[in-house]
């Protein structure tokens, strides 16, 4: 799994994922990572819940809800959202520093 992957949930829910753990960390049982909704789902937060467009869909990735989960509820890559890494980042200083 690379950090900044989308993947699904093996879950019933079909729920999307934002991988949000660096790749360095594979041996670990877990992994971080935040919830990916469409936008009439989420409510987009300005620089804590980024709004994007993912594989078409206008969708809100949930950064105050990241969650360790175990690596074994993961599923297949849907994609990536690498291009708004600067986005993702912001977002977790702001959630842990305040800026």
């Amino acid at each position: 799994m690379r950090q900044f992957d989308v993947h699904q949930l093996k879950s019933g829910t079909g729920g999307l994922i934002l991988i949000l753990q660096n790749e360095l960390t594979d041996m670990l049982d877990s992994c971080v990572v935040a919830p990916v909704t469409p936008a009439g789902q989420g409510t987009p937060i300005t620089g804590l819940r980024p709004a994007l467009t993912f594989q078409g869909q206008n969708v809100v990735v949930a950064i105050d809800r990241m969650a360790a989960v175990e690596r074994r509820v993961i599923g297949r890559c849907e994609g990536t959202l690498r291009p708004f890494e600067a986005e993702f980042k912001a977002a977790i200083d702001l959630l842990f520093f305040g800026f």
